[in-house]
């Protein structure tokens, strides 16, 4: 539908490490979605399977290190500007 209408569309990927969304469902204290009877840990493992088709289309693969830098990974060798 998007293209009939002529639009153009790139998916940027943004992803953070395991270690690191585990880190942010302790501290919030909110559960995982799918981790329904499994830890947190396999929940994100889980996600990570469901959510590997976007990210083999999309234009670029960000994975924000802190908030003061980011960095394309992946061997994509574009800037964020430059995948949008």
């Amino acid at each position: 539908a998007v293209k009939k209408r002529g639009l153009l569309v790139k998916i940027v990927f943004l992803s953070a490490r395991d270690e690191t969304l585990v880190k942010r469902f302790q501290e919030t204290r909110r559960a995982h979605t799918l981790a329904q009877g499994i830890s947190i840990s396999s929940a994100i493992k889980k996600e990570c399977a469901l959510l590997a088709p976007i990210k083999d289309i999309a234009a670029g693969f960000v994975l924000p290190i802190n908030l003061a830098y980011t960095t394309c990974v992946g061997g994509c060798g574009k800037s964020l500007e430059a995948m949008l």
